[in-house]
């Protein structure tokens, strides 16, 4: 029965993303504004508070600029949008990739120039997607067009990563099998990344599930990070992606600097606050270690969601209703 059930298992993969949420057509509102930490800008290397603008300064000589999030919280992409907007204010020219764009959509949208967002945006649901980039991504879209930035793909296609889920690793696509060669996971990240993955998925985990998506978001990163070298020559570049794929110990960073040791990167992660939660290394033990694995991290209010792994647990249980009728059929 576990290995009929495994494809189910599989395809959960896009119903929880790295970041523990999926966008949906529901707006909730943002709660935890009085928090104490909400809006405050923590400097992980100098263990201190900054400014806005500091921030800026901070980051605005870097070659690779990644910027986490978590994917239904809209205040997040206000705040990306303010960056995008100060940086290029502050002469950093960029091109733009997202993990929210796959190479196919990339596809559609490579070498054109867009004077809006809707007509961006028209453009990238000509392939199908589950992302809805009017409500979640339009404030994002705004900044770059208005800064003359280009945007750019930083995920495989869906196809692709189904592949890689079922058949494994011979499924990896070619220019990618480097990558995971010359930054192999030692056991200590691997044990991290399946604890954060079964802690993702609400303890649900059959070692098939938790293998297929160990590798599947190794792939992810290294994809991105590919993304961002492309044409190194050309441009700095900026991504959008969930927190957890611009971590700086096991994330797109990782494989950045596998291919070039020096090059230049600030991770920035927008963390949404926990009412329980009122220190900074609280959020570091969170992330399972006494420091949290980026250079900035910018506190915000949370997302007044349902209890994800409540969805989590009415999803899988519909999967394997819906796999248990085609099976008797």
């Amino acid at each position: 029965m576990m290995n009929k059930l495994i494809p189910v298992f599989i395809s959960s993969l896009f119903f929880l993303s790295s970041c523990g949420t999926m966008p949906n057509e529901t707006e909730y509102p943002l709660i935890l504004k009085d928090h104490s930490l909400s809006g405050k800008i923590w400097d992980v290397k100098n263990s201190q508070f900054i400014e806005k603008a500091k921030l800026i300064e901070g980051i605005r000589q870097s070659d690779f600029i990644l910027l986490g999030e978590t994917h239904d919280n809209r205040l997040h992409h206000e705040y990306q949008s303010w960056m995008i907007g100060n940086l290029h204010k502050a002469g950093y020219s960029a091109l733009v990739a997202f993990e929210m764009i796959s190479n196919a959509q990339g596809e559609v949208i490579k070498d054109k120039r867009y004077g809006s967002s809707g007509a961006l945006i028209e453009d990238l649901n000509k392939v199908k997607t589950t992302w809805n980039y009017e409500s979640l991504y339009k404030p994002v879209f705004d900044s770059i067009l208005q800064a003359g930035y280009s945007v750019l793909p930083a995920n495989l296609d869906r196809s692709t990563i189904m592949g890689i889920a079922r058949k494994g690793e011979e499924n990896i696509p070619s220019h990618l099998k480097p990558y995971l060669e010359n930054n192999a996971l030692s056991e200590e990240q691997k044990e991290a990344l399946r604890n954060e993955i079964k802690m993702s998925h609400c303890g649900m985990e059959n070692p098939h599930m938790t293998k297929a998506m160990m590798l599947t978001q190794q792939v992810k990163d290294a994809e991105m990070a590919d993304s961002m070298m492309r044409d190194i020559d050309v441009k700095k570049r900026i991504l959008v992606a969930g927190s957890g794929h611009v971590r700086n110990d096991r994330g797109v960073p990782m494989y950045i600097r596998g291919e070039h040791n020096d090059a230049k990167i600030a991770a920035i992660a927008w963390l949404e606050v926990a009412e329980e939660l009122t220190e900074v290394r609280q959020y570091a033990e969170r992330w399972g270690g006494a420091t949290m694995p980026f250079d900035y991290v910018w506190f915000t209010e949370r997302v007044d969601r349902p209890d994800p792994c409540e969805s989590f647990r009415k999803h899988m249980k519909m999967k394997n209703k819906n796999k248990e009728k085609t099976d008797n059929k």
